[in-house]
């Protein structure tokens, strides 16, 4: 699928999740996407409707999510979500707040390998 789905009526949500990003998010935004080795652009809070993902990579159909405290009891919507965005051709990467926090340094490099993996793949 080349278009992904976009709802503009939740425009205004994406914005203030961008003014005000998780610590992680923030950790992930500036330590491993700002300075990734790979060369290719994430964006922030996108929508992809009806979802809003952490990170998206247009050019190689990537969602980078970070999951926060919050999603811990919602896994039956996790899954359906993440099933959906597959079901577009996206490659779905989540990652713990804890992941995140413990283990920046492999953070960044699987999120190197997996697009460096994608890129030899197109």
């Amino acid at each position: 699928m080349s278009i992904i789905p976009y709802n503009w009526k939740n425009i205004w949500y994406v914005r203030e999740n961008r003014k005000s990003p998780t610590k992680t998010e923030w950790l992930v935004r500036n330590m491993i996407l700002r300075w990734n080795k790979t060369w290719v652009k994430f964006m922030r809070q996108r929508m992809i409707w009806p979802y809003i993902v952490d990170f998206y990579c247009k050019e190689l159909k990537i969602v980078i999510e970070i999951d926060w405290e919050t999603h811990n009891y919602k896994q039956e919507y996790d899954e359906r979500r993440i099933k959906y965005l597959k079901s577009l051709g996206l490659e779905v990467f989540v990652y713990t707040d804890e992941q995140v926090l413990w283990n920046l340094e492999w953070v960044c490099e699987d999120i190197n390998r997996q697009v460096k993996t994608r890129k030899e793949w197109n």
